[in-house]
């Protein structure tokens, strides 16, 4: 912050030239070292890349920036318009949109999946690379993915009893508590530890 209304980014005590409205968290790319900010000018937001225009769109909101591992792919939270959010990669929007909010945005280890917790109507779900799973549940927690993207697990509440659901498919299964699902380091299996009618088990799903 420069002064009371003008905001810039600083990488290494060196300041980026321009003056902004407004700045969000800057992120470094591993690529090529480079930072990519959300600012905003003339009441808009944009993308900047250490201190000049990355993404051309403009945006009512922009923020939550994130960078592919191997792809070096670039996605961000966006509201292309009030009260309408969605997900933004390499400037092209999904074309899912949602009023709640988005909530979580990473990729996969290899940058080839995207997947976002979203709320909607009020309610949560999970979106992979702009297809919504359709949970409807009243919490979810950030999913577990696994290497390539390929399994997708969440634990998600709903009507007060825990589910799991993978890629997109709901288990049958409802418990009093369930915890994060663990992805085996084999990339196959899933880890799920639950409890039900006071009894503790942990299940290894194929």
């Amino acid at each position: 912050r420069k002064n009371r209304s003008e905001y810039t980014v600083v990488k290494d005590t060196v300041a980026w030239p321009q003056s902004f409205q407004a700045a969000w968290k800057p992120v470094f790319s591993d690529h090529d070292n480079s930072v990519i900010a959300p600012v905003r000018h003339k009441g808009k937001w944009y993308l900047y890349k250490d201190g000049e225009p990355f993404w051309k769109p403009k945006f009512e909101q922009l923020w939550k920036q994130v960078i592919a591992p191997h792809t070096h792919r670039v996605a961000a939270v966006a509201a292309p318009a009030f009260g309408k959010w969605t997900v933004c990669e390499q400037e092209k929007c999904w074309e899912l949109r949602v009023n709640g909010m988005i909530h979580d945005l990473f990729y996969s280890d290899d940058g080839q999946k995207l997947v976002a917790t979203v709320k909607h109507n009020h309610f949560w779900d999970v979106a992979v690379d702009d297809r919504l799973w359709g949970l409807s549940c009243d919490r979810l927690w950030q999913p577990a993915v696994n290497g390539n993207g390929k399994i997708i697990a969440v634990r998600m509440l709903r009507n007060g009893k825990y589910r799991l659901a993978i890629n997109g498919d709901l288990l049958p299964e409802s418990f009093d508590m369930a915890f994060d699902p663990v992805i085996h380091p084999n990339g196959k299996n899933i880890i799920l530890k639950t409890i039900l009618n006071n009894t503790y088990s942990r299940t290894f799903l194929n």
